[in-house]
């Protein structure tokens, strides 16, 4: 009986930290700042990598082709690992897993200056690229939710820009540092390892995971409609059993 208790009393925590909350007409601000910030972080972390492929090629000795693989497994694991952190995103929560996910890629970024082989830093390259497979699905659901109708191209336009900043911020970062001014190449990889991580707990603490919309509070409609998704339980083999797939 006393476990039937605690079973229900956790139960009834989470429905609780999942139910949608009204949100003022300024939340929407935090939600574009925070997934604006998350994609310079996304894209800078990849591109720290380009400007010193020559001094990792010549620390594990090894060729262009061996080079092209670093970014070609980061990118597969990427890929891959998109579409199961959708899914555990709308199950689990979706802050909670970009937030599991900006710590292995913060994690993983800093141990890749660590890599004492070429093996060991294709694998930790390959962890990152699966912590940022958690972003992309779960971002944009939190951002769709909360920017007003009104406003929404605007608001993704401005996440959206995150990606050419963080583009061109790593390169200047890796190229100032180890290029211009001679420090090791590891040290781009250090440096964006906690910002990072800071990020990743920032969207759990900061986001609602789910939201009311002001132009939505006063609608009966739109609110059964957010409870009655947060009831809807989405399952891996579900997609399986799905005779239209």
């Amino acid at each position: 009986m006393g476990v039937n208790i605690m079973h229900g009393n956790i139960q009834n925590i989470d429905a609780k930290s999942k139910a949608a909350v009204n949100v003022s007409r300024r939340y929407w601000w935090k939600v574009v700042a925070l997934c604006f910030v998350g994609w310079i972080l996304i894209y800078a972390d990849r591109t720290i990598l380009n400007p010193v492929q020559e001094q990792i090629g010549a620390q594990f000795h090894i060729g262009n082709t061996q080079l092209g693989l670093v970014n070609s497994i980061f990118f597969l694991t990427y890929a891959i690992c998109q579409i199961p952190f959708g899914i555990l995103g709308d199950r689990v929560g979706r802050r909670l897993v970009i937030m599991g996910g900006f710590i292995v890629l913060g994690i993983m970024t800093f141990f890749s200056g660590f890599a004492f082989s070429f093996g060991i830093f294709l694998l930790f390259r390959a962890l990152a690229g699966a912590g940022q497979g958690t972003y992309y699905g779960p971002q944009y659901a939190l951002s769709t939710e909360a920017i007003p109708t009104k406003d929404l191209t605007l608001g993704t336009a401005i996440i959206n820009s995150g990606m050419a900043f963080g583009t061109s911020g790593g390169y200047l970062l890796s190229s100032s540092m180890v290029l211009q001014h001679g420090m090791a190449w590891q040290t781009p990889f250090y440096v964006m390892a906690l910002p990072t991580i800071i990020v990743g707990v920032l969207f759990y603490v900061v986001l609602k995971e789910k939201v009311i919309r002001p132009e939505d509070q006063g609608n009966t409609e739109k609110t059964a409609e957010v409870k009655k998704s947060e009831e809807s339980k989405v399952q891996l083999k579900d997609l399986f059993k799905n005779r239209n797939l």
